[in-house]
């Protein structure tokens, strides 16, 4: 379970270090800064190899396994979100309002999944 929670809080780390770049990027406009756009990317990249990590590591906990993994693929399906808004806002010229705000929102939905999946390593079912 150490392990699981090691997994779990490195992604979060990484989820709120990405947040910053995110907010960086967009207060500043386009074009973007190249350096810190790449570095955005790859730590988009790291969270979503924290999430598989944590979704390969579940097999150690045997209480609340489903909650668990129900949570860690919906942070899953938010990093797909994101990536594919991102590359959209990367790529466009013009950024759409509702984009960036479907961008934002798949990070809080991220922030979210590793939140609960923390609390389900922790309630007996």
């Amino acid at each position: 379970m150490n392990s699981m929670l090691i997994s779990l809080a490195v992604a979060g780390v990484f989820i709120v270090t990405g947040a910053v770049l995110g907010f960086r990027l967009a207060g500043r406009g386009k074009p973007y800064n190249a350096a810190v756009l790449i570095v955005h990317i790859i730590i988009t990249l790291l969270i979503a190899a924290g999430l598989v990590a944590s979704i390969f590591k579940v097999r150690g906990i045997s209480a609340g396994k489903v909650y668990f993994l129900v949570s860690l693929h919906l942070g899953m399906l938010a990093i797909m979100v994101n990536i594919v808004t991102g590359v959209i806002l990367a790529r466009v010229k013009k950024e759409t309002p509702k984009l960036v705000l479907t961008h934002k929102l798949a990070t809080l939905v991220m922030i979210l999944s590793i939140l609960t999946s923390a609390v389900f390593t922790f309630i007996k079912f």
